[in-house]
């Protein structure tokens, strides 16, 4: 059985540090296939600003309808709308639109 338990940020980060050592290498490898690969990504950018687009609105209306059957409060759908991007883009998201996300690494 899984339960949620609230979580000091240094337990955080010591429970993502084995999960940031394999990204690492991970992201190397994207960023070299996607520079081999520059000349097909210039010619279909148009499909891919599409693709980028529709999949962004896709994510955000699932999550403001899920939100919304949930019943959750403003703050909180705005708090959980940036989910589909990393942690600390997210975050920051979060914030400067009203989320309150502070509460979730907090230190007591």
């Amino acid at each position: 059985m899984l339960t949620w338990r609230w979580r000091k940020r240094a337990d955080y980060q010591e429970g993502c540090r084995p999960l940031s050592y394999l990204m690492t290498p991970a992201t190397i490898c994207l960023g070299i296939s996607f520079a081999e690969q520059v000349e097909k990504l210039k010619k279909h950018m148009a499909a891919i600003i599409v693709g980028v687009a529709a999949g962004t609105v896709c994510s955000l209306s699932s999550v403001a309808g899920m939100a919304y059957l949930f019943g959750m409060d403003r703050v909180m759908t705005i708090s959980v709308l940036p989910k589909s991007v990393t942690t600390a883009i997210g975050v920051a998201i979060s914030e400067q639109a009203g989320g309150k996300t502070r509460h979730l690494f907090s230190n007591t």
